[in-house]
């Protein structure tokens, strides 16, 4: 979403909401600056008034984004509730359909959080330069009885604890680091908000993902990135990708674990911007 620094983007949240839901509801101008008045004492100290101009401005920008925002989350509640009914409704047999579901919540995200122009160009101008796989696999079997060990602790706190519980053990796994403190709590707080049967069909279907006989079939470039200590992908999964897919190249980042454009994101982005100007 696009950085607002007009008068209106300078005022508390909770008045942005309040000019953004009387635009939607078609007041005038001058109704929304009467209403504003009221909370003229929470204004910043160097606005003095609002003009027609400054409405008109974010109605054109900053109340766009507030649009496009709930548009998105009436849809992603409406696909998350169909994810869960189709959980709750069919045998278990179609969990994979509703895994599919929750996987589109998150590529939709991730698309409406970058430049679409910019993507659609990339796209349409060069398609070849768009496969890169992170901490990626084609069919994921623990790496030694440590692997199996940690992968036997998250079913059973899977079985037994609530997602929040679950969330901390994997984040900081993810991020053990001292200095990662924030990255942890930004992972404990994403991940607690799963719904627990959904994480549960999730870990269940790439349990038993497995496309190995098709990576032959990849016919663009593509960068293979494997964090260094990674300890949720084992390297020699990393390898499969890169012997199977023909012209793969395999960087692995050292002092990186399964969170690589988190915890290295200067050196991932590079290594991504230099694989895209090469192709």
């Amino acid at each position: 979403m696009n950085k607002r620094n007009g008068k209106i983007a300078r005022l508390p949240k909770d008045l942005r909401e309040l000019v953004n839901r009387m635009l939607d509801d078609g007041a005038q101008y001058r109704s929304i600056m009467n209403e504003l008045e009221k909370h003229r004492h929470r204004w910043p100290d160097d606005i003095k008034e609002f003009t027609d101009g400054n409405f008109t401005e974010w109605h054109q920008g900053g109340y766009q984004d507030w649009v496009r925002e709930q548009e998105f989350q009436h849809d992603l509640a409406a696909r998350r509730e169909y994810a869960h009914a189709i959980g709750e409704s069919t045998p278990s047999g179609n969990v994979s359909e509703a895994v599919h579901e929750i996987g589109t919540l998150h590529l939709y995200h991730f698309l409406t959080s970058i430049d679409r122009a910019a993507l659609e160009t990339k796209i349409r101008d060069d398609p070849a330069a768009c496969a890169r796989l992170v901490n990626a696999f084609a069919r994921l079997r623990p790496a030694g009885w440590r692997g199996a060990l940690r992968m036997l602790e998250r079913l059973a706190l899977l079985a037994v604890a609530p997602m929040p519980v679950i969330a901390a053990r994997i984040a900081q796994g993810l991020f053990p680091a001292p200095d990662q403190a924030e990255l942890r709590a930004a992972a404990v707080a994403s991940l607690s908000r799963n719904d627990k049967r959904a994480y549960l069909a999730g870990v269940r279907a790439v349990t038993r993902f497995d496309v190995r006989r098709r990576l032959a079939e990849i016919r663009c470039p593509t960068l293979i990135v494997a964090g260094g200590q990674d300890t949720t992908v084992p390297r020699a999964a990393s390898d499969l990708l890169r012997r199977r897919i023909p012209d793969a190249r395999l960087v692995v980042v050292p002092g990186s674990g399964h969170a690589t454009p988190y915890d290295r994101p200067d050196l991932f982005n590079q290594l991504v911007l230099e694989f895209v100007a090469r192709h």
